[in-house]
């Protein structure tokens, strides 16, 4: 192993200081995260808040020994964006986007950065030897963290990542010689853990500052050549700028959008090659790709995809857009086309360097693919038909049919990145899925043909486009195609005519059709399920057998106990037959003579407002002089702003001698539209001895809500009404004394504030035993 150009040092002076002999090229480079007094160093400013926030400091410089004076000679720097790896997540800090503050105002930073600053340049340093004075070219990079956030990711690991080399002249496309056991440094240094900023001094030759080498092909003609993603400009002034390495393209092409004209116009290696229906270039960022396995460094570099190997000699994928799955039919025939190049040459052909995933579990991987052995990249094309793929689960091609499932519902497209176990880098580009025909093919159009033969797409042929033809006329078989493209699906003779399929009922009338024997006699209608609707829908001879759709619970229109039933078929229709008929009214809290009042045999007095009032009136204000009926059913009081209640006045069925009903009951349902008030006494009933009884309420709700009080002093329901409030509880005596002969029966109806209105329904007054 020889190294004929570059001499890498230790940096162990100054920030700016290197120790160089001057003797072709000499580097050094150093991480620091302490200042001189092994303090925490704080450099960059926080834009947020304008102080001095925990920094890193990243310093590359090297010399070539040349004379400073002249611009042309001056020192060339290559670098790669650093990385900021936190867990799962890389930041990458886009050094061609330098010199000055590469997030202006903050905006954009990755946490945990605050800031990030590139610093370029040149100055000259006296050999002391011999007086000669030379240039140097230096690259500097400070990091600015935010506290805070380390603070509250205290398990967060963050590692810096970066690559570095010098030459003394233009590195074409950023990519080192192939003849030359080249040096690059690289580094990889714990930053952030337990949180806090773990990383201090890190010298050149020291704690994940260290160089390295590119090493021999093994075929022997020379050695490995890498690409960096980012150069030091300096213009004719001596102003030094950062940009990124221009993409590797053929001797002499200037790319050009390719066009069908016989020349590879976008220096992509190939002529005409198939117009894109999918396709990224990676000029403007990942484009939605991403990475699956063990790989690194995940990231666009001058425009171009680029991961690195972790070194486990686990296989690591490069994977298109979830928008390049699902249906892609139309691309059967077409290509695949990308660019690739790997850092090492090391490396076999590999069946799986592209992998097509499918809904339908099949996987396919392509056929003998060959390595990218160029080290300057290469183009490749894949076809999309079903003699280049393997089933990886049989290694044998796909059937027609399996490969049209696969390409109607692609869930995943992967392009191998790792080929070889070796910490490699891998670079994709200009990657393109196509139909059928060449540049500025693909395109439908009309052939002035019907049917499948209508439509063809334009192809290049020979450098010109043309309408190629892809379906020709056929003779008309049966198979759902309209072969000879006359405009009429499976037109042979005997189609659309009447036959019987020998079945029953449903199923015994047909029409031809094309099957897959030729013409046959199809049923207009399958058998189904038995229906209620005078067919023989199952094809067995029998009409409605088994009372289909019968003995559901339905209502029959009809009231009281006769208003549930169960369906019946009869005569293809479902009826409701009622499940009881109507009978004697019996004290049971049942209509069971079906006339819509619930024990009316047995009630004493009943209200239930079917067809007007029934009498009752009303006391205290409202805005009505009686309550009001309403054709639903029911009678009602609205309020209106005043300070007295007002409660409805029942008639006189239920006043006079009630002596007999002790140990009865009083019952009905109330609501209120804004119910507010609390318990209240709700019922009052005064006897001819001015003795009024009173019922406290519950208040009610704004759907209908029944009570129900016993008459009688067991249920301690009852009190002596005092001072307009329920007092004490009544005895039987008391209660008897009112019930002897009543003089007034009210029921409270002003249950809110002002507007409220309240509905009175189903008043029951019922003696001892009925229910």
């Amino acid at each position: 192993m020889y190294f004929d150009l570059v001499v890498m040092r230790d940096a162990r002076q100054g920030f700016f200081d290197v120790a160089v002999t001057f003797e072709d090229i000499f580097c050094s480079a150093k991480v620091d995260c302490v200042d001189d007094d092994d303090g925490p160093l704080t450099l960059v400013h926080d834009p947020a808040t304008g102080e001095r926030v925990p920094s890193l400091v990243w310093a590359f410089v090297c010399t070539d020994g040349d004379d400073a004076t002249s611009v042309a000679d001056t020192t060339h720097l290559y670098v790669d964006d650093l990385a900021l790896r936190c867990g799962d997540d890389l930041h990458l800090i886009d050094l061609g986007a330098g010199p000055g503050n590469l997030y202006p105002d903050g905006d954009g930073a990755p946490p945990p950065l605050v800031q990030a600053m590139a610093f370029l340049g040149t100055h000259v340093v006296t050999n002391q030897a011999s007086g000669v004075q030379v240039d140097t070219t230096y690259w500097n990079v400070a990091l600015g963290f935010d506290a805070g956030w380390i603070v509250a990711n205290p398990t967060a690991a963050c590692a810096l990542e970066g690559r570095a080399t010098a030459a003394s002249g233009p590195l074409p496309s950023g990519v080192t010689p192939e003849d030359t056991n080249y040096p690059i440094i690289e580094i990889d240094i714990p930053v952030i853990a337990d949180g806090a900023v773990v990383c201090t001094r890190h010298p050149l030759g020291e704690d994940g500052v260290v160089a390295t080498y590119t090493g021999p092909r093994e075929d022997g003609a020379g050695f490995v050549s890498t690409k960096l993603g980012n150069e030091a400009v300096v213009d004719e002034d001596g102003d030094v700028s950062s940009a990124p390495t221009p993409p590797i393209l053929p001797p002499g092409c200037t790319p050009d959008v390719e066009i069908c004209n016989g020349v590879d116009d976008d220096c992509n290696g190939l002529v005409d090659e198939q117009a894109a229906r999918l396709g990224s270039g990676f000029e403007g960022g990942l484009d939605g790709w991403g990475a699956s396995g063990d790989y690194k460094q995940l990231a666009v570099q001058g425009g171009v995809l680029t991961a690195a190997d972790v070194g486990t000699g686990d296989w690591w994928y490069f994977v298109a857009p979830a928008t390049w799955g699902g249906d892609r039919r139309d691309l059967i025939g077409g290509t695949l086309t990308y660019w690739q190049r790997v850092s090492s040459a090391t490396h076999a052909s590999r069946p799986h360097a592209v992998v097509i995933e499918s809904g339908h579990g099949v996987t396919l991987q392509h056929a003998g693919v060959a390595p990218p052995t160029s080290l300057a990249g290469a183009w490749f094309e894949r076809r999309l038909l079903p003699d280049s793929w393997r089933v990886v689960a049989t290694g044998e091609p796909p059937s027609a049919a399996e490969f049209e499932a696969v390409m109607g519902d692609i869930t995943a497209i992967r392009i191998l990145g790792e080929w070889n176990a070796l910490h490699d880098r891998s670079w994709l580009d200009d990657i393109a899925l196509a139909r059928a025909g060449g540049a500025g093919g693909g395109d439908l159009c009309a052939t002035g043909m019907q049917g499948p033969c209508a439509t063809s797409v334009m192809a290049c042929d020979g450098g010109e486009l043309a309408c190629a033809a892809v379906v020709t006329p056929q003779a008309e078989v049966c198979n759902l195609v309209d072969d000879d493209c006359d405009g009429v699906v499976d037109d042979v003779a005997g189609v659309g005519e009447a036959c019987a399929t020998g079945g029953k009922g449903v199923c015994a009338a047909g029409v031809r059709q094309c099957g897959g024997a030729g013409l046959e006699c199809v049923a207009l209608e399958q058998a189904s399920a038995e229906t209620c609707d005078g067919a023989d829908d199952d094809c067995d001879g029998a009409i409605d057998e088994g009372n289909p759709g019968g003995n559901v619970a339905c209502t029959t229109g009809e009231l009281g106990v006769c208003s549930a039933g169960v369906t019946q078929c009869q005569s293809g229709a479902l009826t409701c037959k009622r499940s009881v008929n109507p009978s004697a009214e019996l004290c049971n809290q049942l209509d069971d003579d079906c006339d819509g009042v619930v024990d009316d045999a047995c009630a004493f007095a009943v209200s239930t407002f079917d067809s007007n009032r029934d009498d009752w009136t009303k006391v205290g204000n409202t805005a009505q002089t009686q309550p009001t009926w309403s054709s639903s059913g029911e009678i009602y009081l609205k309020d209106r702003p005043g300070v007295s209640t007002f409660r409805f006045v029942a008639p006189s069925k239920f006043r006079g001698d009630l002596s007999g009903l002790y140990g009865g009951s009083f019952s009905f349902r109330l609501r209120n539209d804004i119910p507010t008030s609390t318990q209240q006494d709700g019922v009052r009933i005064t006897g001819s001895n001015d003795v009024t009884i009173v019922a406290v309420m519950a208040t009610p709700t704004t759907h209908y809500k029944d009570y129900g009080f016993t008459l009688s002093a067991d249920a301690q329901t009852w009190r002596i009404l005092a001072n307009n409030a329920a007092g004490e509880l009544a005895t039987e005596v008391q209660i008897r004394g009112v019930l002897s002969n009543v003089t007034t029966l009210t029921i409270l109806a002003d249950w809110g504030v002002n507007d409220d209105t309240t509905h009175l329904d189903d008043v029951y007054l019922r003696g001892p035993g009925a229910p």
